[in-house]
């Protein structure tokens, strides 16, 4: 099976951002006053009851980001209430849905056909804080096997190493040249100039470089990758997927308010109320809500392709940054086998291509079995590549995968033997 998809990225805006008191005018000392500017003037009391008044909390979007930030509201009770509205009909979660396979071969294993695993290399992932405040299982895929079929050679434990350490160095070069051109261009252009100045073309770490995400989308900025994260996939997953994320959001704890939750709203309008101190979202639907604080967590493209309306306008920066942040397609495949042929003491396996037309076809397999104990792979498509497998028939996309197994594996079977 696979699904579609876009990168992952969620932008979240925070609008009418007042101050923690009520608004508008009190008469106080005989004089209209802001209480908000006058609030060490009023007695004890008083002050007391302008903070403790709740606030009414809009958040649009029910992906991590919106229910993370709907949750970290929620739990300061006593001065907010919040409301959640998602567009989708039918689950919250965004980009993230964990499905389970209904086949008893399966024994239930947890799929996720959105958002699938934590990058523990970035320092401080808040998906990974997030999720060891839950307790949830995790496993880690730190072990990885990289294969350069055209050489026959599998590189792993040290020999990978060494591969890595020189692709830092590779994309460090290329981030300090970019910058001091003052010219921002694609991971893969600084990348391939940098390989092609050192002759690198036909180094491992060449063959590395390409198989990471940010090269193979094609139009990644350079000065906002961070060359000491490799990009090379996951390095922990959820036992039970990710969606166990989603649902611990979604109920909170005994301390928490419960959050107020609505399907089936997609946002068409946001529009500040500088009368009356309010935001007003309106819905595709014709319906309207006001609220005392506004979080917008929606995917990029939503801000970008003019699907949500602001007035007034987002600032130019904000519109600016949003454009640039490079979305591509993605497909995800899982493939279930009777016996495996590949080994389990491997988490991910990498495979090298050398011609333009097959990067980000297939190039990374997740090893499930190793997760669930269930002879089972996933692996991914982006950018043109998934947009040329879609195109496929059923029997075509078969074949395709018959194929790449055949030269992606029996390297790695011939490794095991020697």
């Amino acid at each position: 099976m696979h699904s579609n998809g876009i990168a992952y990225v969620c932008i979240v805006f925070t609008l009418c951002n007042l101050p923690l008191v009520v608004f508008g005018k009190e008469k106080t000392k005989g004089k209209n006053k802001n209480v908000a500017d006058n609030m060490e003037t009023l007695p004890k009391e008083e002050q007391t009851e302008y903070f403790t008044i709740q606030k009414e909390v809009v958040v649009i979007g029910s992906g991590i980001a919106g229910l993370a930030a709907a949750r970290r509201v929620a739990s300061d009770q006593s001065n907010f209430s919040v409301a959640v509205y998602e567009a989708r009909r039918d689950r919250f979660g965004g980009r993230v849905w964990t499905d389970k396979f209904e086949d008893k071969n399966a024994r239930g294993l947890a799929v996720d056909l959105g958002g699938s695993g934590l990058n523990v290399v970035s320092k401080n992932n808040p998906l990974i804080e997030l999720a060891e405040s839950f307790d949830l299982k995790s496993i880690s895929l730190d072990s990885l096997q990289f294969i350069v079929p055209w050489e026959q050679k599998v590189y792993s434990r040290d020999d990978l190493s060494e591969i890595t350490n020189k692709a830092f160095q590779i994309l460090g070069k290329a981030l300090n040249e970019s910058k001091s051109m003052k010219l921002d261009v694609s991971v893969k252009d600084a990348v391939d100039k940098v390989l092609k100045a050192e002759q690198l073309l036909e180094r491992p770490e060449a063959y590395f470089v390409r198989c990471l995400p940010s090269y193979i989308l094609g139009d990644y900025s350079m000065h906002q990758y961070k060359p000491e994260h490799l990009d090379i996939g996951y390095e922990k997953v959820l036992l039970d997927g990710m969606g166990e994320l989603v649902d611990r959001l979604l109920s909170g704890s005994p301390d928490e308010a419960p959050l107020h939750l609505y399907l089936n709203k997609a946002a068409r309008q946001i529009k500040v109320d500088k009368k009356r101190h309010k935001v007003l979202v309106r819905f595709q639907d014709g319906s309207q809500v006001s609220a005392d604080r506004l979080v917008v967590a929606v995917p990029s493209s939503v801000v970008r392709d003019g699907d949500l309306l602001f007035e007034p306008p987002l600032p130019k920066h904000y519109n600016l940054a949003i454009k640039e942040i490079g979305m591509s397609a993605g497909d995800k495949i899982i493939v279930q086998f009777e016996h495996a042929f590949w080994s389990n003491d491997y988490g991910v396996f990498i495979r090298a291509v050398k011609e333009k037309v097959k990067i980000g076809q297939l190039q990374t397999w997740i090893n499930i079995k190793r997760l669930a104990g269930v002879n089972t792979l996933a692996s991914f498509l982006t950018g043109d590549a998934a947009v040329r497998f879609e195109k496929l028939t059923e029997e075509n996309a078969k074949q395709l995968g018959k194929n790449l197994f055949n030269t992606f594996f029996s390297l790695t079977q011939k490794s095991r033997k020697n």
